[in-house]
Formats: C-alpha cells, structure tokens, sequence
C-alpha cells in the first residue's frame, strides 16, 4: 500500500480578514456629528484562530496555507477602473492588522499584483504540492468556481467537498467573460446576464476553445463592441491558473484566446 498523501487546504484569507474585520468593529454615531470606532481586534484575532482550527477539523485537513492578495493587482493596469467603484465604501480598520497576525501565525501564500483569488487558483492547478498530496480550495467567493479541482464554500456546507471538472471551470470563466461583474466594476457583455449567456454559450457546447471565444466575440459585435472589448472582459473575468503566472519572473502571462 502506497504512502497516504496529504490533504492540504487552500483558504481564501482575504475574505476571512474581511469578515472578522468587519464584525469586530463597531462604528457609533454621535448626535453633535462625531464619531467614535472601536475595534474589538484581540478578539478578531481569536476569530481567526477559531474559523481556521474549524475548517482543519471539518475537512480532516494536513496542512493549511492561508492566501492573501495585494491592493495593487494587475487588472487595474489594465482597467484603471476597475474596482473603482468600491472607493467610496468604507473599509474595516482591522484588515490591515488581521493579514500580519495571520502571517506571523501561519502558512501563508501572497504574490505582489494578483488578487487572493489568483494565488488559490495558481497553487491549486500548479505544481507546488503535486508529490504531497491533494489541494482544497476553501472560500465562499463563487468566483473559484473557474478552478479545476477540490472545492469547498463552508456556507454551503452541505454540499461537501466539490470536484470541478476543467470543463465546468472552462464554462464558468466564458459565463464571465459575457456578464461581467458589477461587484468589480466591469461590465462583460451589456444587457447579458446568466440566461443569456446560457444560450450564446450552449450553441457551442461541447466545441473547441476556437469555437467557444468566436461565438463569444460575434456576441460582443452584435452589440457594436471589437474582439478587443471581448479580450479585455475576459482578461479581467479570468482567475488565473499555473499556466496565466510565471513564477520565476514574478509576472502574470496574460490570457489569450487559442
């Protein structure tokens, strides 16, 4: 019997920062106009601890690395917009002290220019742990559905442990290219939502990559847009797998249509 291989968690950390930032601190409003914020951060801190000892526990998990992003990621070089929509929401206090507690704790994975999303999708499909044994992604962003591969949202608990196969990545990561996505800022195909592109896509199912980002571009002509407005969706649509970064070089490569 051959030596059993490790299971190794991928957790999406800046969603858990967001979260515990969030809930710990607690903004009061004065009458004359003042405001008082406080911040609860030893506990946030123990929150922490709490989901992360949770997640090891529930899914019987070896090790745990906890991935993190980086403000300056590359899309917004490529659409300074994007995003930009967030700029008047006001954001936790905490999430700059929780990601260095994290840090000092545990394993932890983090690339300058990518987004915590493209760190899981890269560790998840690269190379790294493929002699140790098997990765999980962890994270409730649906976003990670365009990974192949082990997949948990602990708010979907009951659905276990999810194996995406590379043709349901492939389709989410098309889905996106043609309805965007209004919580960062760019816009996919106008007047596009979930059914649509349902139907655009599934005169193409089961064809080659070629047929599948044709039919992607005739949709985006239809309504008076260039390949290039096609080709800038997807690049801001697309999570990046081992293939889209070169670790050597710190870089991402681009994604482009086959």
């Amino acid at each position: 019997m051959g030596k059993k291989k490790k299971r190794i968690l991928l957790v999406d950390g800046d969603i858990v920062v967001y979260q515990q930032a969030c809930l710990n601190q607690h903004d009061i409003q004065w009458r004359n106009g003042g405001e008082t914020i406080l911040l609860t951060s030893e506990r946030a801190k123990r929150a922490c601890d709490d989901y992360l000892a949770y997640i090891m526990k529930q899914l019987k998990g070896d090790w745990l690395y906890v991935c993190f992003g980086t403000s300056d990621n590359f899309r917004k070089k490529l659409f300074p917009k994007y995003k930009g929509n967030r700029k008047k929401q006001k954001k936790p206090q905490l999430r700059y002290e929780l990601p260095q507690y994290i840090e000092a704790n545990y394993k932890t994975i983090k690339r300058m220019m990518l987004e915590g999303d493209d760190v899981l999708g890269i560790w998840h499909t690269g190379p790294f742990f493929e002699d140790l044994g098997e990765t999980i992604v962890v994270t409730i962003d649906k976003d990670l559905m365009q990974i192949p591969g082990k997949f948990y949202n602990p708010k979907r608990s009951q659905q276990g442990i999810r194996d995406i196969s590379e043709e349901e990545a492939d389709y989410a990561f098309y889905t996106q290219i043609l309805t965007g996505d209004a919580t960062d800022n760019y816009k996919g195909l106008p007047g596009v939502g979930p059914a649509k592109a349902k139907k655009i896509l599934a005169e193409v199912e089961g064809g080659d990559p070629t047929d599948v980002w044709k039919a992607i571009v005739e949709a985006y002509e239809a309504k008076g847009l260039p390949e290039e407005e096609a080709l800038l969706q997807a690049r801001m649509a697309r999570i990046l797998r081992w293939e889209d970064w070169d670790e050597d070089k710190q870089e991402v490569r681009l994604w482009e249509p086959m």
